[in-house]
């Protein structure tokens, strides 16, 4: 076999395509060989899949979340048939890593992470608070984002700040408990001021001061981006980026932050790629205190703002992995599936859904039950069609690129017609 290798265990969704491919070094005076594909969850039963003899050397087949499948390929020529071996592999449910803390900034400042919490007996969640600044938002990566005023006064204290309820604890029992480990994404656009001593932060939490200090941050000092964590007189600094021009270029980026207990590391990664990572073996952040944004939660200035704007901020327990990061880059769900919102409404409604509805190269679309061809065409505000593509697919996820160069910036329709429904959404291209 060549995919899936023989015992492997993949992550699937609860059903998904699955792209079977195998080898055949074959005699060349057998002549051409056919294949017939057999695929089943009893090895003594295995049932066909092909309709007629395969000519090539895959095939696609549907399998479900946590169960063992076996599979196998008969070889046919014109010398008869060869029966293959029986190869074997499993799956698993690949499930949605929730945030619990979850601000989609969408014109209120609501923190909607009840699944988390609840799932981990964690309590509720509370909602941001704005410090100093007016509640202005703006046309953001996903609907709307937060804007952070200009305002480099010494004295300003600006910012949200999510003031502290269980989910937000990090405590472990030592300093290699997963339980300790955490995660913060966001995503920002900054406008390159920065306040008097050039310093702020796009994120703090722990207690500055005192006999012992304990914080973590995302830092911008003296034009760099640094990951901060710091207990007593010792701290472990991570620079994720040098110089800040590419993240200050008023264009969206995503951020996630990440400490791995389990790992004694941190790791940093911009638009869904791992751009650092240091050791770090301090102790966990055990303090009950809140999260800021945008600030930092020094007692005694807090005068340290970020200028820019903020969208789609989320805090998740444990260490997201490189490919739970680039999913959620990708579409907003460490799955890579699209939100179960959007899962929801084309199963009921039987209508195309696409998502995410901000994008930079590339978008995906998700079409009802039943359907797996579709003609997707992306208009411009006047109605004329700027890109048009057709696909067939076997899992009902087409994902549409390559219109990177061919259109600028802005507005469009994309329209998406199926056998059983035409679609229009509305999308922003970054």
């Amino acid at each position: 076999p060549v995919n899936p290798a023989n015992g492997a265990t993949l992550n699937t969704l609860l059903a998904e395509s699955c792209k079977f491919a195998w080898s055949n070094d074959v005699d060349p005076d057998s002549g051409d060989n056919l294949y017939n594909f057999y695929l089943g969850t009893d090895q003594d039963d295995l049932q066909l899949v092909n309709d007629s003899p395969l000519a090539l050397l895959y095939a696609s087949a549907t399998i479900e979340a946590s169960k063992s499948y076996f599979w196998r390929v008969d070889a046919i020529n014109e010398q008869g048939l060869t029966q293959g071996d029986v190869w074997t592999f499993s799956t698993k449910a690949l499930v949605e890593n929730e945030p619990v803390l979850y601000l989609s900034l969408d014109n209120n400042l609501k923190n909607t992470a009840p699944a988390a919490l609840a799932a981990a007996a964690k309590g509720s969640a509370v909602d941001a608070v704005i410090n100093v600044m007016p509640e202005s938002y703006e046309q953001a990566h996903l609907g709307q984002g937060l804007v952070f005023p200009n305002n480099a006064a010494a004295s300003s204290k600006q910012g949200i700040t999510v003031p502290y309820y269980e989910g937000l604890s990090f405590a472990g029992s030592s300093n290699t408990d997963p339980e300790a480990s955490f995660s913060v994404s966001m995503w920002v656009k900054g406008n390159g001021a920065m306040p008097i001593d050039s310093k702020s932060y796009l994120f703090h939490k722990g207690a500055w001061s005192g006999s012992s200090p304990r914080w973590v941050a995302a830092e911008l000092r003296s034009g760099k981006l640094f990951f901060v964590y710091k207990v007593g007189s010792k701290k472990d600094e991570l620079t994720v980026l040098s110089s800040v021009s590419s993240l200050f270029d008023s264009k969206w980026h995503h951020l996630v932050f990440v400490r791995s207990h389990e790992d004694g590391a941190l790791y940093a990664y911009l638009d869904g790629a791992l751009v650092g990572t240091k050791a770090c073996t301090r102790d966990f952040m055990n303090l009950k205190c809140g999260i800021s944004f945008g600030n930092s939660q020094e007692p005694d200035s807090y005068d340290e703002p970020f200028a820019g704007s903020m969208d789609e901020i989320k805090v998740f327990h444990g260490a997201l992995s490189q490919t739970e990061v680039s999913n959620l880059y990708k579409s907003g769900t460490t799955t890579g599936a699209a939100p179960s919102a959007i899962r929801l409404t084309a199963r009921l409604v039987g209508q195309a859904c696409v998502y995410p509805t901000s994008v930079f190269n590339s978008f995906c679309v998700l079409l009802p039950e039943g359907t797996g061809y579709a003609n997707i065409t992306l208009h411009d505000m006047s109605g004329a069609v700027r890109f048009a593509t057709s696909s067939t697919t076997t899992d009902r996820r087409i994902e549409v690129g390559g219109f990177a160069g061919l259109v600028p910036p802005g507005l469009y329709v994309v329209k998406v017609t199926t056998s059983i429904s035409t679609t229009s959404t509305l999308i922003s291209i970054k």
